[in-house]
């Protein structure tokens, strides 16, 4: 299984809270998935603050996250560590 089916699975799979019982699951289903998103662009944030100690240039990151050298520096290299 690729990376990418990985991650997929792990999102089909995510446990999804009851949450409020008065709103439709649906819009609990949205909440969890932005709490998750948030989570995950927290996580990429850390490891790339840490490219340059893993020996990472930005190519390499702008490559593994799907955009460009330009859109990545642009997007991180400004974040507080």
């Amino acid at each position: 299984m690729s990376a990418d089916s990985n991650a997929y699975q792990v999102v089909r799979d995510f446990a999804w809270h009851a949450g409020d019982t008065d709103e439709q699951p649906a819009i609990n289903r949205i909440k969890d998935l932005a709490a998750l998103r948030a989570a995950v662009e927290e996580q990429i944030g850390w490891a790339v603050d840490n490219r340059e100690a893993d020996g990472l240039t930005w190519q390499q990151v702008a490559d593994a996250l799907g955009v460009t050298r330009q859109s990545a520096h642009a997007r991180y290299s400004k974040r507080t560590r």
